[in-house]
């Protein structure tokens, strides 16, 4: 089915670090272009994707119920220089999807075991150094969109959804 996204939603600022939003490139790119240039992170705090291991990142305008998206083409890293490695207590949130190309992680560390969302051609993983979810088989093409919390304990639980329904919860694998 479909997945409805808007860019335009009153969204909780309060607390939040890192916001990534496709919006940000237009009236800087073209449909089809090419990212050459740093995904600014709308968030207030400067946590810019900032760092480029490749060329395969491709902006295109209208690609998700007429807002924009990037394309990874597998072979391309992107990341910022902040290390979130002391943070504790926290959400994430993820609209994404793998395309007709590999299938590995989509969201991860760069100097950690930590991935969101994908893993080795499945869906709704999540491992922040231990599974919360260890994935659903089939690395399908369709929009998801991936949630999870984990919470502030010196154990922490942590809960995940795809897709609006809640997958975990209160799993201390991490």
């Amino acid at each position: 089915g479909e997945l409805w996204v808007g860019s335009n939603l009153s969204f909780p600022r309060t607390g939040l670090i890192l916001d990534l939003d496709a919006t940000f490139f237009r009236d800087k790119l073209n449909d089809g272009d090419n990212v050459t240039m740093p995904w600014e992170d709308v968030s207030g705090h400067a946590n810019h994707m900032d760092n480029f291991d490749g060329s395969g990142v491709t902006w295109y305008a209208d690609a998700l119920n007429g807002e924009p998206v990037l394309r990874f083409d597998g072979n391309t890293l992107m990341w910022t220089s902040h290390n979130f490695d002391d943070l504790k207590g926290y959400s994430i949130l993820a609209v994404s999807r793998y395309n007709d190309g590999k299938k590995g992680r989509v969201i991860a560390s760069k100097a950690r075991n930590w991935l969101f969302g994908y893993h080795s051609g499945n869906t709704a993983s999540w491992h922040p150094e231990g599974w919360v979810h260890n994935g659903d088989a089939g690395g399908d093409t369709k929009w998801h969109l991936h949630a999870g919390t984990m919470n502030t304990a010196a154990d922490p639980e942590g809960a995940f959804w795809k897709d609006g329904v809640l997958r975990v919860s209160g799993n201390r694998g991490s």
